[in-house]
């Protein structure tokens, strides 16, 4: 994608997604394309977004959150996102489905990944709240749904923490079921550290912190799941601290090791990328439950009965023809051979298997042309 739009072949491009995309229409009656999430590297995504949208004839839902904003400003982003699909007034565009409604802005202390779970909120805002207060939305741009936030969806297994890290695994316990919520930093001492074990936080310390994992493991035993300790700094436990903490291991409590220090290793964490991962079957389809229960199942199911009539863009037609052009296996005579554009349109024809094609012209000059051209 990225070499073709460098190229400037932003038409092949689009010919090849009209191919994939009818490719996995066959026997369906409804297909979702998730568009290109813009970052500062791909600065291209929001164009392509609505490239992609014009070449499939699509309709379209945007999806936002409030983050640290406030209900106008979330107007702000989706009136100016709209207007790269003709703006909210456009046939095309649905409406919007706002994510992570009265998430916490706060982050916890150094070393945490996630914001914390949260708290009570004086005044939150629910999906009818935000239709109320917002002028943005109507029978023609709805709002879809309202997702209220929710830690556990956002919350990685130990077991991905320990695959980005690379950390050794010295017990596995839960590794693979426990979440992590939030991560800390323990290097204080015992008696000022003890509010921090609570369940599903991974505490971070070095390996040669005997009491703090101690400490550890005495709440695991007491009925605290912690997500798990995390040594750092190639220090594994003593072998005499092992033995006297084997029974807390057996509750399930997971033991890592890696050979960065702990400050280093706290900042590595706050980096993860928190998408969820495709073997995460738990997170996926508590994801899926939670934005089920929060939508307009109704307004989706008539919707989605709703015919719509084909268009078909330049893309979509261009990629008719090359189908057709194909299935004939026609052979085709170019003139002026040793041309460039000649050969360069002689070889896309081959290699799409558009045509068999019969250039015309000295074959020493065709063939000495067509290799400084590569």
């Amino acid at each position: 994608m990225e070499v073709l739009l460098s190229e400037g072949k932003s038409a092949q491009l689009m010919a090849e997604i009209v191919e994939k995309f009818d490719q996995a229409s066959q026997n369906a009656e409804v297909i979702v394309v998730e568009g290109l999430v813009a970052r500062s590297s791909e600065t291209y995504a929001d164009t392509l977004n609505a490239d992609i949208v014009q070449t499939l004839g699509a309709e379209v839902i945007l999806v936002s959150s409030m983050g640290k904003g406030d209900v106008g400003q979330l107007e702000e982003r989706i009136e100016l996102t709209s207007q790269l699909y003709g703006g909210c007034d456009d046939p095309k565009l649905l409406g919007c489905i706002v994510n992570k409604l009265n998430a916490p802005v706060e982050l916890s202390a150094l070393g945490s990944i996630l914001p914390e779970p949260p708290r009570d909120i004086d005044d939150p805002l629910s999906g009818e709240d935000l239709r109320q207060q917002s002028t943005v939305f109507s029978d023609n741009f709805k709002l879809i749904g309202a997702i209220p936030w929710q830690a556990d969806l956002v919350a990685p297994r130990s077991k991905d923490i320990a695959d980005f890290l690379g950390a050794d695994v010295l017990f596995a316990g839960d590794l693979a079921d426990r979440r992590v919520n939030e991560v800390v930093l323990c290097a204080r001492e015992l008696a000022n550290m003890l509010e921090v074990l609570r369940p599903n936080t991974l505490i971070i310390t070095p390996g040669d912190r005997d009491d703090i994992i101690t400490a550890c493991c005495l709440a695991a035993l007491n009925g605290v799941p912690l997500a798990g300790i995390l040594l750092t700094s190639g220090y594994p436990p003593d072998e005499r601290v092992k033995k006297l903490c084997a029974p807390a291991f057996e509750t399930g409590l997971p033991m890592l090791l890696v050979e960065t220090d702990s400050y280093l290793t706290a900042s590595m964490t706050s980096r993860m990328n928190l998408e969820v991962p495709i073997d995460d079957l738990g997170r996926i389809s508590n994801a899926m439950d939670a934005v089920a229960e929060h939508v307009d199942k109704n307004w989706l199911k008539t919707r989605c009965a709703t015919d719509l009539e084909p268009r078909l863009s330049p893309a979509a037609f261009l990629y008719r023809l090359v189908s057709e052009a194909s299935a004939a296996g026609k052979r085709i005579v170019l003139p002026e051979g040793d041309e460039p554009r000649t050969l360069r349109a002689a070889a896309d024809c081959v290699k799409r298997g558009i045509a068999q094609c019969v250039l015309v012209g000295q074959r020493d000059s065709i063939e000495r042309v067509a290799e400084t051209k590569g």
